[in-house]
Formats: structure tokens, sequence, C-alpha cells
């Protein structure tokens, strides 16, 4: 499977691969999930959040979509925790930037 993505519910900019952001604005992020996870780490483009520890799948499954933002957008947003509403998928992938 190739690059995918998810927009952040503040800014609307994609979550992007760490290969592309060339900062960590945009690969810091915080997902949550409907079923209450929060995965906290850096965006690999593929699906994954790479946390300190190890890495995590995003789960989703059809119009369960995550919610999904840049970390710094998620403190500028109040730190939410519950899941309310899923993010758009990015057309540029999180990769294709122009």
């Amino acid at each position: 499977m190739g690059f995918f993505s998810w927009d952040c519910k503040k800014c609307g900019k994609s979550m992007r691969s760490s290969c592309v952001a060339g900062d960590d604005l945009l690969s810091k992020v915080i997902v949550l999930e409907k079923d209450g996870s929060i995965l906290k780490g850096e965006y690999d483009g593929y699906g994954r959040v790479l946390t300190e520890y190890n890495e995590h799948e995003i789960d989703f499954h059809g119009d369960e979509e995550p919610e999904c933002y840049h970390q710094h957008c998620w403190e500028e947003a109040g730190k939410p925790t519950k899941w309310s509403e899923s993010s758009e998928c990015s057309y540029d992938q999180g990769f294709f930037i122009d």
C-alpha cells in the first residue's frame, strides 16, 4: 500500500511523513481513535504512529476514521482526549506536497 494520511482537525493540513515534513511540526501527531485509544508520536506516512517505544497501526474501518491532530494543533485545541468526529482523508496523502 502506498502513502495515505488524514487532515488535522484544527489546521486542515495533512499529517506528513517525516521524510517530507522537513520539521517535526507536521509529522508529530496525536490520533484519537473511536475505541478511546490515543496514539502520540511521529506519523510514518503508511498509517502507523511511531512512539518512543514501538509503532502502532492507526485503526480505521470504513466510516470509523480516526480524529487526527498535529501535536501543536492538539495542544492549541485544548488537548482533547475523546474522539468526536472523523478527520478527512488527505488529498496530498501526507507526502505529495506542492
